[in-house]
């Protein structure tokens, strides 16, 4: 029966609107493209249960034009299950979807996935059969199973990290499926990419932790993926790099929320990289500004062929790092950038602007900031609710929240009403640092030749870095969150 059982994993794009056949959103990942950190895997670990006909759904990569079409809809809505995976910004395309499947095929069964449906299990439930909650690599095949014994009336009651209508409308929610262990992560497989994803991207991603111990009240990445980290073994992480270089050779972005989070472990993992002689391309990876204080791993990051690190600073106004328990400083963010541009990489630098303690002044000071420490690219997001955050509950409780239009929740578009400042200010503001930031005049700097003639990814100026070229410099306001 599993050779035979259709399943089918999607992951739509975000449109304008949020339609599903809207028109695609131009932002930041129309240029930077990754592959789908969710579907592809989940279609790896399905394929190694037994599961032969499993096929993976990413829109923004088909021959269509980025749009979802109406031959992927019919084709669809042939399978005995779809899942969909996706967060809040794509959440109103992805019910839209499951309502015209489940009309094409009443008896299709939409699954749902995502740090979004995990938070809002019965809202999603109005949509499809099941939500798997969290991490799904375990939870999925597991649901599969029942599917395969009984499609019409699969017994549900004791799966583990789901929640689900039975034939009667009585909801339930199953009790949470423990997080994956380390050793657990190290047995999973790899991606397979599709060679249309493979044609598409612009830079393949790498994730080898989950969990982060910082508690960040804006990021949902606790809510979803747990406190503790939990780590790829660092043979099975090389293995992974060299299984992606061998389907392209794209820059590289390790999208672990901290990759230097366990230094000893990074620095074996680079030491046995270069010690295998694998020839890296060009590859960034998101850091803390705590890894500015370890100077040897910089070493090891440059040598391995690391030239870029993202940097979450959220902002320079200490009452509003203190309020978001950033765990860092303003003087500690300035010396964190000194650090890595000595070090020579460009730093692109991520700020979280609109709490309750800032202001016009204190956004404009952002942006002043980035622009002084010669930061190499920014992005400048507004504070967004996203559901299952502390930072959610406290806004709803408060009636801080003047939008539930999902699609709206890109980090863009100011969907709160902060203490200090007019929704309508913050959005200008925001739109105001984001132009002045990639501004011409800012590319060219105060002397010398515009960096757009520039032929190198890192410039000096006057003991500086200057900022470069790159496909997210394109886009000052891109509309996805650093942490989905």
């Amino acid at each position: 029966m599993k050779t035979t059982f259709k399943i089918a994993l999607v992951e739509l794009p975000a449109t304008q609107g949020g339609r599903l056949w809207g028109t695609p959103m131009k932002d930041l990942y129309s240029v930077v493209r990754l592959p789908s950190r969710a579907i592809d895997l989940l279609a790896a670990i399905l394929n190694k249960e037994g599961y032969a006909s499993v096929k993976t759904f990413n829109p923004r990569y088909n021959r269509y034009g980025r749009r979802f079409h109406e031959a992927e809809l019919k084709e669809l809505a042939g399978m005995d299950v779809v899942g969909i995976s996706a967060i809040s910004r794509t959440q109103p395309p992805s019910f839209e979807l499951a309502g015209r499947l489940k009309e094409l095929n009443p008896r299709i069964r939409i699954v749902f996935g995502g740090p979004h449906v995990s938070a809002l299990p019965d809202e999603a439930l109005d949509h499809g059969d099941v939500v798997v909650r969290r991490e799904g690599d375990a939870t999925f095949p597991a649901l599969m199973e029942r599917f395969v014994e009984n499609p019409d009336h699969p017994a549900l009651g004791d799966v583990e990290g789901i929640s689900y209508r039975d034939r009667h409308g009585e909801t339930f929610h199953n009790p949470d499926r423990p997080f994956l262990t380390s050793e657990e992560i190290s047995e999973l497989p790899f991606p397979v990419y599709p060679r249309e994803v493979v044609k598409g991207i612009t830079c393949s991603a790498i994730v080898t932790s989950r969990g982060c111990p910082f508690a960040c009240d804006f990021c949902s990445v606790i809510t979803h993926f747990g406190r503790r980290y939990r780590f790829m073994d660092v043979d099975r992480t090389v293995e992974l790099v060299e299984h992606v270089l061998s389907q392209t050779r794209s820059q590289l972005f390790f999208g672990d929320d901290n990759f230097t989070a366990h230094r000893t472990r990074t620095k074996a993992i680079l030491d046995k990289i270069l010690s295998k002689g694998i020839s890296m391309p060009n590859w960034g990876a998101q850091v803390r500004v705590e890894t500015s204080e370890a100077p040897d791993l910089l070493t090891l990051m440059r040598r391995a062929g690391c030239t870029r690190l993202y940097v979450g600073f959220e902002s320079v106004n200490e009452k509003t790092l203190k309020l978001f328990n950033k765990h860092s400083s303003r003087e500690q963010n300035e010396t964190a950038i000194r650090r890595f541009h000595e070090a020579g990489f460009s730093v692109h630098g991520m700020f979280v602007l609109g709490s309750d303690e800032d202001t016009v002044e204190t956004v404009r000071q952002t942006v002043s900031f980035a622009k002084q420490m010669m930061l190499a690219s920014a992005q400048f997001f507004a504070v967004t609710p996203f559901p299952g955050t502390p930072f959610a509950a406290r806004y709803r409780e408060e009636g801080k929240i003047i939008s539930g239009n999902w699609h709206l929740y890109d980090a863009h578009h100011v969907v709160v009403r902060p203490d200090q400042i007019l929704p309508h200010m913050l959005q200008k503001e925001l739109e105001r640092g984001s132009l002045e930031f990639y501004s011409l005049r800012e590319a060219r700097g105060p002397s010398g030749p515009s960096i757009l003639s520039c032929p190198h990814h890192i410039c000096t100026r006057t003991r500086g870095l200057r900022r470069e070229r790159t496909p997210e410099s394109k886009f000052g306001r891109c509309g996805e969150t650093r942490k989905p």
